[in-house]
């Protein structure tokens, strides 16, 4: 039997299974997505409790999250789940036309206090690269900056809205003005993905390499450890031909304007 053939036949066994998160989000299914736009938040605040906030391009404000989203629900986009994604792009099987990937990468508190509660008043997911090492201990209330971490209570009552995936436990950093992650050897390396997926609700199939940053070494040690897909933060659709381990994002910065979001999430960038 045929490469092809059997890869459709995944896709008709497993497209039921997928798509029950989805089907509260969308009316229907239409035309397939050929150009999947994956969005890259990093922290969602409010600029009156963050006054210093706003000079960090990393950092979007509730009020135009809140604007994303309400454009995405009003215009017939559904998220997509990291198990539709691995689908897509090892078994080729299509996604609903209009398909999007929301992503966050550090795990901060705040995705919890801000994004969590407008993604399920808009009936999205999305996917959470969290620094398992930064994990807090014990849940806390969002105060001013340095900025805060999820606990493992904050993972578990937002489970149901984010799946949680890896950015490292402890190689998110620079040394010597350089990505620790690109410098470690491959041993090194894989102990750190080891620890970083025994944490509680951390899957293994996702990763989200610390800057964007990678080489050949941690593509290999990805690939031992299990690894589906890794996101950069070079911008770029994912196509069902992407190698999934250089997969591109939209990096959703403060100086991103409203009619570029649009743009991005419809395809014409």
């Amino acid at each position: 039997m045929k490469k092809s053939l059997i890869n459709k036949l995944i896709c008709l066994i497993l497209t039921p299974f997928l798509f029950i998160p989805f089907l509260l989000t969308t009316s229907g299914f239409h035309a397939a997505t050929t150009r999947l736009p994956v969005l890259a938040y990093h922290q969602i605040l409010d600029a009156k409790e963050f006054p210093g906030s706003t000079e960090n391009v990393w950092v979007i404000s509730t009020e135009d999250f809140a604007r994303q989203m309400e454009y995405l629900r009003d215009n017939g986009y559904t998220t997509i789940t990291t198990a539709q994604l691995v689908n897509y792009l090892y078994n080729k099987c299509d996604l609903p036309d209009k398909s999007v990937m929301i992503t966050f990468d550090d795990g901060y508190l705040d995705n919890k206090v801000y994004a969590y509660p407008i993604m399920k008043e808009y009936g999205f997911n999305g996917v959470i690269f969290a620094i398992t090492g930064a994990i807090a201990e014990e849940e806390g209330a969002l105060k001013s900056y340095p900025a805060q971490f999820l606990s493992l209570t904050d993972m578990e009552e937002t489970a149901d809205a984010f799946e949680y995936g890896s950015h490292t436990h402890n190689l998110h950093r620079f040394a010597e003005k350089k990505p620790v992650l690109l410098s470690e050897s491959k041993d090194n390396i894989m102990a750190d993905l080891r620890e970083s997926f025994a944490c509680p609700l951390t899957f293994v199939n996702g990763f989200a390499y610390p800057y964007g940053r990678y080489n050949d070494n941690v593509i290999a040690a990805l690939k031992e450890a299990g690894v589906k897909f890794a996101f950069t933060t070079r911008w770029g659709y994912v196509k069902k031909n992407s190698n999934p381990y250089t997969l591109g994002r939209f990096p959703v910065t403060g100086d991103l304007t409203f009619k570029e979001f649009t743009q991005i999430v419809g395809g014409k960038m």
